[in-house]
């Protein structure tokens, strides 16, 4: 492929990035709940992550999640 850009935007190089993602898991046993935050992106660089087909697609954006789950678990009766 060329190196130079054209003007749609469909056409050159786009170089290599580092992205950093963090993620954190808490696991609470005698209720059974984790808790879970993950965090892409954490830098919030923009950049070009592809080129085709409709010309130039960012990426880059900062995405933060949070999660509670709930895990149940039933007793079995007394005999």
């Amino acid at each position: 492929r060329s190196r130079a850009e054209d003007v749609t935007g469909r056409v050159g190089l786009i170089p290599s990035r580092h992205i950093v993602d963090l993620a954190a898991r808490y696991a609470h046993k005698p209720t059974g709940l984790t808790l879970k935050l993950s965090v892409k992106g954490l830098t919030n660089d923009i950049y070009v992550a592809e080129r085709m087909p409709e010309g130039i697609q960012a990426g880059g954006f900062r995405q933060i999640l949070l999660s509670l789950r709930w895990q149940y678990e039933a007793k079995a009766p007394p005999p």
